[in-house]
């Protein structure tokens, strides 16, 4: 059963708990108008390797400095991280069950070019639906108000803690479980990969834990 809208970050292939927060949810409102937050889930995403986690993060530029509105953020693309880091996923996830089903959508993604962070991520989760076969209704803010009381607010979450609005994740098998204990609240390709048809099922299983600045 869904609940209520919410209002979540932008963000770049979502944590486990946002995925699992946004699937639970009527409506899901993207906060566009804040002043943006480096080093968050909005130009980053962790993912599991041979070598333990690792941060992929989208270069990204402030026109206005420290002013800077979320939907103001524009790409860099100077150092060819896109290239990065399709190989950095292949490398992680080529022997997970289902890599190689889904592998040529990520791969014309990353050929892809966007001048706004937004889109980017627009366009990332746009994909991570089509392969979750879900539908998501979707609206951005238009002005920027630091208290939302008629959702509850995950944009808030401390991103020093790892696990992002999680309250329990259940563990499922993951590429390097031989060397790792399970790694909780990754971005959701690691579920994708690993799950497959069953990640939709999976996802809104998870319980979340919504932050809610109101109460």
């Amino acid at each position: 059963m869904l609940t209520e809208k919410i209002i979540l970050p932008t963000a770049y292939f979502p944590p486990v708990s946002w995925m699992a927060a946004a699937l639970k949810a009527s409506e899901i409102l993207i906060e566009t108008q804040e002043t943006y937050p480096k080093q968050t889930i909005r130009n980053h995403c962790n993912i599991l390797t041979a070598n333990g986690i690792l941060k992929l993060s989208v270069p990204v530029s402030k026109p206005f400095g420290n002013q800077t509105k979320t939907h103001q953020v524009k790409v860099l693309y100077q150092d060819n991280w896109p290239q990065k880091h399709f190989r950095a996923i292949e490398s992680a996830y080529n022997n997970s069950p289902y890599y190689q089903y889904y592998a040529s959508h990520f791969q014309r993604f990353f050929m892809l070019r966007f001048d706004l962070l937004t889109d980017l991520n627009a366009e990332a989760l746009a994909l991570v639906n089509k392969l979750l076969k879900t539908e998501m209704s979707l609206n951005y803010t238009e002005n920027w108000e630091p208290n939302h009381r008629s959702a509850p607010d995950y944009r808030f979450l401390p991103e020093n803690n790892s696990q992002w609005g999680l309250e329990n994740q259940t563990p499922y098998i993951q590429v390097f479980s031989d060397r790792f204990e399970f790694f909780q609240n990754p971005s959701v390709l690691d579920v994708i990969f690993n799950l497959g048809p069953r990640s939709t099922g999976y996802l809104k299983s998870v319980n979340t834990i919504i932050q809610d600045k109101q109460s």
